[in-house]
């Protein structure tokens, strides 16, 4: 059976047809943006590099947050001297309880600022948030970057959403973890494997068709994302 075109899918999968064609999805895909407005200091990264999870991308510029948390380091260690020297003088009967409790309590606010300022020297380092190939890169050094401003994009293929839409009756017919065979439209002879990992249970109102989503194991990377594959509906395994 020849293989319609990718535009023509939606409707093989209305009629039914044994050959459905699709569209090759990364299994995971995020894009990574900066949490506050600041200038690049360092990129640490090109696209096409595999990355890992927290893996720092890039740096911020983060003297302000860096000499905050240096202060704030100084006035734990003042007041852990305090605590020190009211808990002491409490114990020789020389001042009060409530005294050291004060000094405790300032302690305890000074070791809040001191993860506050943690925090925001954190934000100014872009780490990335999962295991993949970093396929987009919109920042150079010197540039500016807004809040929520897109930075990066990562993409992960170790296994390949494949998304198909099809007639009710198929998507009726096909059961979670079903085995079906597709392959690179055009290249029917090179035959993968995937199972049946999502059916939509509404139908697009559009079309009237349903859409599916098979879930492939890409070993070694060999298929690629963005591709248009064609899936055997009527074939389950081999």
């Amino acid at each position: 059976m020849k293989t319609v075109p990718f535009f023509l899918a939606l409707m093989a999968g209305a009629l039914g047809a044994a050959e459905v064609d699709g569209l090759s999805l990364p299994w995971k895909s995020v894009r990574v943006s900066s949490p506050v407005q600041e200038i690049v200091a360092e990129v640490k990264v090109e696209e096409g590099v595999t990355v890992t999870k927290d893996q720092v991308l890039a740096r911020l510029h983060d003297e302000k947050e860096l000499a905050e948390h240096a202060r704030s380091l100084k006035i734990v260690q003042k007041r852990e001297f305090d605590s020190r020297v009211a808990t002491a003088l409490v114990a020789d009967k020389i001042t009060s309880k409530e005294k050291a409790l004060e000094a405790d309590i300032e302690l305890q606010l000074a070791r809040v600022d001191v993860e506050l300022a943690q925090r925001k020297l954190e934000e100014k380092t872009i780490k990335a948030p999962l295991d993949g190939i970093l396929v987009r890169k919109l920042k150079e050094v010197g540039e500016s970057v807004d809040r929520v401003e897109q930075m990066f994009e990562i993409i992960n293929i170790d296994q390949l959403y494949l998304q198909f839409y099809v007639d009710r009756k198929v998507a009726e017919a096909l059961k979670p973890g079903q085995e079906l065979a597709f392959w690179v439209t055009g290249e029917p002879a090179k035959r993968h494997q995937a199972v049946v990992d999502f059916v939509n249970p509404g139908a697009d109102p559009a079309s009237g068709l349903f859409r599916v989503k098979l879930l492939h194991v890409n070993k070694d990377h060999a298929l690629k994302a963005g591709v248009q594959v064609t899936a055997d509906f009527k074939t389950p395994g081999t």
